[in-house]
């Protein structure tokens, strides 16, 4: 979800409660869900805040990979490196903000002469391909999205408008990079570039509308299965998943998990809404993840997690009501 999108939701929910919910404005109490994680010992958390918190404090929850429940843990330094592109070179930067690492990425040129396609009057989106583990860069696989097909939308501010997409897989090899087309994505409408487009986005979301632009990222699952996901043109969730050595593209539901995973998310997303979307993920045996408001009865006093298997994927395999301690 944008911050704008977030800001309306929240001043949405404000007023509600402020002026016009009487005795029921508990209802728009609820949990913000932001991401999840794993750690070296492949257990997965997740960060979240409740709304009415005065101390805007968030809070982690970690699985027991037996029991499959959830419970809070204190964490201090939830990742320990970030990754920074300027132009076309990309830093990593470690919890003190000292720079251990730094690389040139491969420009649109020289792309455009290493798979011989035309990428005139074009714009670069670098991604790097997240490892599992607390989302660090693995230092050698980014994705490179280029938009062409310029056409000027907006003269007064120099604003243009792509018609297609461009996905390339950048491979680091000792010192050069290996660079492979994988797909592209057109549209006749068009699509703008923003300042945004390069951010890999957190996974929550109530309807796929939410997602943003072809150029927004965010990851779905704890191994490389889901590891960059996007919503294509046709509305379809796709993403570039690691198959051996080589990054291609597939749908989320019917190539990688089951179809039916995307019935019972829909469900969910058009039963559980709230100012606070939805947070769904998938793990390393395929089960689907969902942590969401039951604000009709919770009222703001817990939330609601439920889990799918893909051997009886329309069946919750696991759920729990999560209380604050």
């Amino acid at each position: 979800m944008t911050k704008i999108k977030y800001l309306l939701y929240f001043l949405i929910a404000f007023i509600l409660n402020a002026c016009c919910c009487g005795g029921n404005s508990s209802v728009y109490q609820f949990y913000d869900f932001y991401n999840f994680f794993v750690d070296k010992n492949n257990t997965v958390y997740i960060k979240s805040k409740y709304n009415f918190d005065e101390d805007n404090k968030t809070f982690y929850l970690a699985q027991n990979k037996e029991s499959h429940q959830w419970y809070e843990v204190n964490i201090t330094n939830s990742h320990d490196e970030k990754t920074i592109i300027i132009k076309n070179k990309i830093f990593i930067k470690d919890n003190k903000g000292s720079i251990n690492y730094e690389a040139i990425l491969p420009t649109i040129e020289e792309i455009a002469n290493h798979t011989n396609i035309n990428l005139l009057n074009s714009k670069i989106s670098y991604i790097p391909f997240k490892a599992p583990y607390q989302e660090n860069w693995d230092k050698k696989r980014v994705i490179a999205s280029v938009l062409t097909d310029r056409v000027l939308y907006d003269s007064q501010n120099e604003t243009y408008q792509y018609h297609t997409i461009y996905n390339f897989s950048l491979l680091k090899e000792d010192s050069s990079w290996n660079m492979e087309y994988i797909n592209k994505e057109s549209s006749e409408e068009g699509y703008l570039y923003d300042k945004y487009s390069d951010i890999l986005t957190p996974p929550h979301h109530n309807s796929y509308e939410e997602h943003g632009s072809l150029l927004s990222k965010w990851i779905l699952s704890t191994d490389e299965k889901a590891s960059i996901c996007y919503i294509s043109l046709d509305g379809e969730v796709k993403c570039f998943s690691h198959n051996e050595n080589k990054i291609v593209v597939k749908k989320l539901f019917g190539e990688i998990y089951p179809k039916e995973y995307q019935e019972i998310l829909q469900k969910y997303m058009d039963r559980y809404k709230s100012p606070s979307s939805i947070l769904y993920f998938f793990d390393n045996n395929n089960n689907m993840h969902l942590f969401y408001n039951d604000t009709a009865n919770s009222k703001g006093k817990y939330f609601n997690y439920v889990m799918f298997g893909q051997d009886e994927p329309t069946l919750p395999k696991y759920e729990q009501k999560i209380e604050r301690r």
